[in-house]
């Protein structure tokens, strides 16, 4: 288990009886969001909702994960960041070191079908996805799903 030490100080969330409890300022967290990814975009994104979540990565290590993500729902729009758990409270990684910069990855889906966000392993390695298939992760066009990745650290 990673120490708290490599989280930002405060948690992004807590789980308090099954149920997620962000503790951060979700407005000022999607202007962050939308100004980092979007700020160049021809399109005028609006973040209008945000939930933390849970689920199992997709494959033969079905463990379960958290993240947070953020939708603009007019266009389809999903975007996601890996939570890490301490005891019952969520956080980003603050830490970035080494080559693989999974947890500092924002994952972008764009498409109304099979184009929710999930965690895959590849090659030993977790990667995000779009879609519920590994195939996701090799096409390198798909019509009813597209798929942006980018690491932004401060």
């Amino acid at each position: 288990m990673q120490s708290q030490t490599e989280y930002k100080a405060k948690p992004f969330a807590k789980i308090k009886e099954d149920k997620f409890v962000i503790e951060t300022d979700t407005v000022v967290f999607k202007n962050e969001i939308k100004e980092l990814l979007f700020s160049d975009t021809d399109v005028e994104v609006i973040l209008d909702k945000i939930k933390v979540d849970r689920n199992f990565i997709v494959g033969e290590k079905k463990s379960e994960y958290y993240f947070v993500i953020i939708y603009d729902t007019k266009h389809h729009l999903k975007v996601v960041k890996w939570l890490n758990r301490v005891n019952d409270s969520l956080y980003f990684t603050e830490k970035v070191g080494g080559r693989d910069l999974f947890e500092q990855t924002y994952q972008i889906c764009i498409g109304k079908s099979n184009c929710e966000p999930n965690v895959f392993i590849l090659e030993g390695k977790k990667i995000w996805g779009c879609g519920d298939s590994p195939v996701c992760l090799i096409e390198v066009t798909k019509d009813s799903c597209k798929s942006y990745k980018t690491v932004a650290t401060e």
